[in-house]
């Protein structure tokens, strides 16, 4: 599904360049679940940026199946990021004033979904996450852990395979984070595939690979 090979990522020029990323080779499968560790500055979080298309790799290839994401045009990648990719951010990125149904159905509403049906799949969603009975609350009315599953229905709920997760549990304390993990959990046993970034060993347990970026390069690998 996912093939990088030598990506490199530089900030700045001469002097002064910065190499955040130094030749990262990676192959993940469709349905599989990754966490990529490291501490703050190893360059876990621009490998999850390019691999979600917000940003560009300064060289190397990166495959999404056929999709030669690496080639791709402003515009391309745009819509690349937009049908292929879901985020979950440990800020949640969700809109406060709206309701948590309003939130999660968004991915929905943007593909032109009818009402009636968007509810019926969304409700289905928050059910499943243990958010149901929340849905008519705005999310400034919510706690954190049940924003974070708000959030993740709404990855869910795009339809795109690949969920991308910056720290998901890093805004929340451990017993919302294991919660948040096993909705993580229960989405990618249904054949969403997750990649995570995240800097505690106890959340990365919960996947099946765990990865090790080190100075901008991808090290070990342990595979559950």
């Amino acid at each position: 599904m996912i093939k990088l090979r030598g990506i490199k990522k530089d900030f700045g020029s001469g002097r002064s360049t910065n190499h955040a990323l130094k030749g990262v080779d990676l192959d993940v499968e469709k349905g599989d679940f990754v966490a990529i560790m490291g501490s703050s500055g190893s360059g876990k979080s621009t490998l999850l940026s390019i691999l979600g298309g917000m940003d560009r790799a300064t060289s190397g290839e990166y495959y999404y199946d056929e999709i030669a994401v690496h080639e791709l045009n402003s515009s391309r990648l745009d819509d690349f990021r937009i049908n292929h990719i879901s985020f979950v951010f440990q800020n949640f990125a969700l809109m406060n004033q709206f309701s948590v149904m309003e939130n999660a159905e968004l991915p929905l509403l943007c593909k032109g979904v009818k009402r009636k049906e968007r509810r019926r799949k969304t409700t289905e969603v928050l059910e499943r996450l243990g958010i149901r009975e929340l849905k008519d609350r705005t999310v400034s009315q919510i706690s954190g852990g049940e924003q974070q599953r708000c959030a993740i229905a709404r990855a869910f709920l795009s339809e795109n395979q690949l969920v991308l997760c910056d720290e998901p549990t890093g805004a929340l304390d451990k017993k919302n984070g294991v919660e948040i993990m096993k909705c993580l959990k229960e989405i990618n046993e249904v054949g969403k595939t997750i990649i995570m970034v995240t800097h505690d060993d106890s959340i990365a347990a919960w996947a099946k690979h765990r990865y090790y970026m080190e100075d901008g390069q991808l090290n070990a690998t342990k595979k559950e």
